[in-house]
């Protein structure tokens, strides 16, 4: 479950294996082996992949990169920081 939820934030960010490793700060080799599903994919992966996608998102300028839920909760944050 987490292998494909990795592969698919990978995909939406529209980023290469050696980019999403670097974001995620794993070696290439380590994310290859988790996504091809040599390594077992853990929460703490999927935890990474979602802060590499908001630096990564970010970077582009392109919000809607992000996986629809985490948007969901970076609008709820930031909604509560605007308030006074």
């Amino acid at each position: 479950m987490f292998r494909e939820t990795l592969l698919e934030i990978r995909e939406r960010l529209e980023v290469s294996q050696p980019t999403m490793a670097e974001a995620m700060g794993m070696p290439f080799r380590t994310y290859q082996a988790i996504e091809g599903g040599v390594n077992p994919t853990r929460p703490v992966h999927l935890r990474a992949a979602y802060t590499a996608s908001m630096q990564l998102a970010l970077s582009a300028g392109r919000p809607e990169m992000m996986p629809a839920d985490l948007q969901e909760l970076v609008g709820e944050l930031g909604d509560m920081m605007r308030r006074p």
